[in-house]
């Protein structure tokens, strides 16, 4: 994702920059926690006074770093945040138009994933989610769903949701398989997800139950971290999931860009983070000012792309 920034950047630097100035990227890691997402943007705002921000990934960053961007007039950006929440808090006029998206937000994933289950005929689905607000939202869009087609979620009198920062979940994992689910529907990030389904296997509680994950770990990287089992095949072999798609006409002209420039196959959130780039840098030219509030003028809707199985 911060390379397909870094390449909008180059792109449209390259064509001679944004009102006749080069644009800047200055890059913060996040951490995927809201406490150094916030650190992180008091610096972009009070030391590098930028006017736009891409990120943050992490709905529970985006979350906590969004009312300093609304305070100091940044138009903040996410390829990523899912969560409703954040339909929630900009109907009741909190961001005042200084935050949008390129992602579609989880009422809509949740609901392709309730299809999915709905489709491959579980009757009865446990679920286990990170707690914070990509994971609960998630998992109420989904529950809600999944019940209206007529499943039943085998753990809705206690519903499973893991701390953030937990070292361990061995408890969490024995809870979201009881009760002799179909399917269970996992809300992870990659590194506590990995965890808890490896916690999962070594108690023997995943044979003849599917995984439905979703876009928060779809990585090599959390394949690789929840290992393989005796025999030698991944550990999640056999899940099923979604994940938020691009599509339009622009995107097979991106992929040839990115292809040449990276050497590699575009991911999920690439052109998302991508879009939200160039929209920030579009909306300023449109504007002729360099600025949040000139961004703000122009930001008139988020593209929401589809979600596919």
């Amino acid at each position: 994702m911060p390379a397909a920034a870094k390449l909008a950047v180059d792109t449209i630097n390259a064509c001679g920059g944004v009102n006749d100035k080069p644009v800047t990227l200055v890059s913060e890691d996040d951490q995927t926690d809201p406490t150094a997402g916030v650190a992180a943007m008091t610096k972009l705002a009070d030391v590098d006074r930028v006017a736009g921000v891409i990120g943050s990934f992490a709905s529970s960053v985006s979350g906590a770093a969004v009312d300093i961007a609304v305070r100091n007039k940044i138009m903040l950006i996410s390829p990523g945040s899912t969560s409703p929440v954040f339909t929630e808090r900009a109907q009741k006029g909190e961001f005042q138009g200084f935050w949008a998206r390129t992602a579609p937000p989880d009422t809509y994933q949740a609901q392709a994933l309730a299809a999915l289950a709905e489709k491959r005929g579980y009757k009865n689905v446990g679920t286990v989610v990170i707690n914070n607000d990509y994971g609960v939202g998630f998992e109420k869009a989904f529950v809600g769903s999944f019940e209206k087609s007529g499943g039943k979620i085998t753990d809705k009198s206690n519903p499973v949701r893991y701390d953030p920062k937990a070292a361990t979940l061995d408890s969490e994992a024995a809870a979201a398989f009881a009760g002799k689910p179909d399917a269970v529907a996992a809300v992870l990030y990659a590194e506590t997800g990995s965890l808890l389904l490896e916690a999962a296997y070594k108690q023997g509680l995943m044979e003849g139950v599917t995984l439905l994950l979703t876009d928060g770990v779809y990585s090599e990287d959390f394949v690789k971290a929840t290992g393989k089992t005796t025999d030698g095949k991944s550990i999640i072999a056999g899940a099923l999931g979604t994940v938020p798609g691009a599509d339009g006409k622009a995107l097979a002209d991106f992929t040839t860009i990115w292809k040449e420039k990276t050497g590699k196959e575009v991911t999920v959130y690439v052109p998302h983070t991508w879009d939200a780039a160039v929209l920030l840098m579009l909306a300023a030219q449109a504007a002729k000012a360099n600025t949040g509030e000139g961004m703000l003028a122009k930001f008139e809707k988020c593209l929401v792309p589809p979600v596919r199985p």
